[in-house]
C-alpha cells in the first residue's frame, strides 16, 4: 500500500511539472510520416503549440496548416523544408506582466497563449512574444489556482500589466444592521449628539457631555479637564445654554468633572460657525443642551450610578395631565474627601 501511495504522488508531481507539448513533437512525427526533413529555429518553433488534430494524409495539406494556422513561411528545397517567421510580423512584439490584484505582485509559471504560440511567466510575472500575426487579439492565461482567463490585447510600445484575479474576489450575502449614530453632522454645519442612542453605539464611552463634545472637529482641550476650546477660542468665550438658560459654571472638582448629569439630558447641539444672532453674547462656540423629552409613559422613574470619579441620580415623574418633573444631581468624590 505504501508503494502505491508513493507511486501516485510521483505521477501527480510529474504531471504538474511536465511542460506544454510544443510543435516540435508534431514536426518529429511529420518527418517520420512524410519522409521530409524540417529545418527551423528551435527557440521560435518551441513556442508554438502542438497540432491537436491528427496529421493529414498528404504533406501539402500539412504545409497548408503551417502556413495558414501557424503563419509560418515555408520554403521547400528537395528533401528539406525550411520553416521561418513571416517577415511582415517582425514588428509584432508583445510583452507584459501577469499580476495579482489581491497581493499586488507578479505571478510565476502562468501559461500564456496567444493564438498558436505560448510562453510562461518568470518570477516577476513577465512574458514575451515575438512575431504575433495580429496586432490585436486575445490572450489566454492558464493556472491551477485561477483556472483559464481570456483578456484582449493590443500591441503597443509598453509592457502592459494584466491582472489575473481582478474578478475573483466574490462576496457572499452581506447583512447590514443599522445602528443610529449618536453623533451626526447636520446640514447647517452644526453637530448633534443623541444621548439616548449612546448605550447602543459600538465602543460606548463615559457619556460625560464635555468629553463627548471634545471628540468633535474644531474642539480641543490642552488642559485635559472639562473645559473646552472651540476653534481657538478660550473657555470663557463659549456659551452654554441648558433649556434656554445660560450656564456660567460648566465644571467642578477643579475642572476634572462637568456638572451636567448626562442621564437627564436628551440632546446636545454644538455650533462652531453660523450661530443664529438671537443667541448672541459669545465670540467662540455655542452649546445647546435639552432635557429628556416629555413623551412616554406616565409615572415615576428613577436611576442612580456610581463610578471611580463621581456619583449621580435622576428622578423623572410624568403626570397624566402632561406635567413633567425632572430632578437630577451629580457630584464628584472630591467633595466627600
Amino acid at each position: 500500500m505504501r508503494l502505491v501511495v508513493l507511486l501516485l504522488i510521483f505521477i501527480s508531481v510529474a504531471q504538474a511539472q511536465s511542460p506544454v507539448r510544443s510543435l516540435k513533437k508534431t514536426l518529429s512525427e511529420a518527418e517520420k510520416k512524410y519522409g521530409q526533413i524540417y529545418s527551423y529555429d528551435d527557440l521560435f518553433v518551441s513556442n508554438h503549440l502542438v497540432l491537436e488534430t491528427p496529421l493529414p494524409h498528404k504533406i501539402d495539406d500539412f504545409l497548408k496548416i503551417l502556413t495558414q494556422d501557424y503563419h509560418f513561411r515555408v520554403l521547400k528545397r528537395e528533401n528539406n523544408i525550411i520553416l521561418s517567421p513571416k517577415l511582415q510580423f517582425q514588428d509584432n512584439i508583445l510583452c507584459g506582466y501577469i499580476k495579482s490584484q489581491r497581493f499586488d505582485r507578479g505571478i510565476q509559471n502562468v501559461l500564456v497563449e496567444a493564438g498558436k504560440q505560448f510562453t510562461t511567466t518568470d518570477s516577476l510575472g513577465y512574458f514575451f512574444f515575438n512575431y504575433l500575426p495580429n496586432k490585436k487579439g486575445k490572450l489566454q492565461f492558464k493556472t491551477v489556482q485561477y483556472g483559464v482567463k481570456s483578456i484582449d490585447y493590443q500591441i503597443t510600445a509598453d509592457c502592459e500589466d494584466y491582472y489575473i484575479d481582478d474578478d475573483e474576489i466574490k462576496l457572499g450575502e452581506v447583512i447590514l444592521e443599522y445602528i443610529v449614530p449618536p453623533i451626526e453632522k447636520r446640514s447647517n454645519g452644526s453637530y448633534g449628539i443623541d444621548l439616548t442612542q449612546l448605550p447602543t453605539a459600538p465602543g460606548s464611552v463615559n457619556p460625560d457631555i464635555i468629553e463627548l463634545i471634545q471628540l468633535l472637529p474644531g474642539v480641543s482641550n490642552p488642559n485635559e479637564n472639562s473645559t473646552i476650546f472651540i476653534r481657538g477660542g478660550t473657555p470663557d468665550q463659549n456659551k452654554i445654554n441648558w433649556n434656554n438658560i445660560r450656564v456660567y459654571q460648566n465644571h467642578h472638582a477643579n475642572g476634572g468633572l462637568s456638572p451636567f448629569n448626562p442621564y437627564s439630558i436628551d440632546k446636545i447641539e454644538l455650533m462652531v460657525k453660523g450661530v443664529p444672532a438671537n443667541y448672541g453674547e459669545h465670540t467662540s462656540g455655542m452649546v445647546l443642551l435639552k432635557n429628556q423629552s416629555r413623551s412616554g409613559k406616565t409615572g415615576l422613574r428613577a436611576s442612580a450610578g456610581v463610578n471611580l470619579l463621581d456619583t449621580d441620580f435622576v428622578i423623572k415623574y410624568k403626570t397624566p395631565k402632561k406635567t413633567y418633573l425632572n430632578f437630577s444631581a451629580r457630584s464628584s468624590f472630591k467633595n466627600l474627601l
